[in-house]
């Protein structure tokens, strides 16, 4: 990725949805408390693996690190009856001023910062990122769904 790189299908595991997120979501359906949307969604990039009630490492700020914005749209039906949303732009993060490391996994969060995970998986292949390198997530290639 020397220069830049994409990571061009990549996708989250279908159903990565964070315990904190399934709570919500059961709440609000079933009427025991509502759930409003967050304002905005950001993708963080991990070093580490992460799970269903905590994100991965991500790289450090430092290092020219940062959750970037992202929106979603409805993806096509899929065939196995899934349903799934992705990236309809290309998700540009900015360029490493030093070592990242090796990226396994991705993260939905709802801040910036902090904030709580939302949903969460491996990356279809594990990049290395160093200095100088611009890492981007083409468009339609980090995929959410459920099956």
């Amino acid at each position: 990725m020397a220069g830049g790189g994409s990571m061009s299908g990549t996708m989250l595991t279908y159903g990565a949805f964070s315990d904190y997120l399934e709570k919500r979501l059961l709440d609000h359906v079933f009427g025991a408390a509502a759930y409003t949307r967050p304002t905005a969604l950001y993708v963080a990039l991990y070093t580490s693996p992460s799970s269903d009630t905590a994100p991965g490492t991500e790289p450090i700020q430092a290092n020219g690190y940062a959750r970037v914005v992202a929106t979603f749209v409805v993806a096509p039906d899929q065939p196995d009856g899934s349903s799934a949303m992705w990236n309809p732009a290309v998700l540009q993060f900015q360029v490493a001023s030093a070592a990242w490391g090796v990226l396994t996994h991705c993260g939905i969060h709802d801040a910036l910062t902090g904030g709580n995970l939302l949903a969460s998986g491996p990356l279809a292949a594990s990049k290395t990122v160093d200095v100088g390198d611009a890492v981007r997530f083409q468009a339609n290639t980090l995929l959410v769904g459920l099956q």
